[in-house]
């Protein structure tokens, strides 16, 4: 999403723009991790697992 502010922009103005943003980014994050209900289910240590992934590399 781009915005554009102008200078000498009434200060009132900038600010609904902001705020049309931000309220953007907030119900766009809600929808990602409202598809993952719940507590993941590990079999292994969780730092073991990540020394591992870290390793690959």
């Amino acid at each position: 999403m781009v915005v554009v502010i102008k200078k000498g922009e009434a200060s009132d103005k900038i600010e609904k723009k902001l705020k049309k943003i931000f309220d953007k980014t907030i119900e766009d994050r809600k929808a990602r991790f409202e598809k993952f209900p719940g507590v993941i289910k590990l079999d292994e240590d969780a730092v073991v697992m990540q020394r591992r992934w870290r390793g690959e590399w």
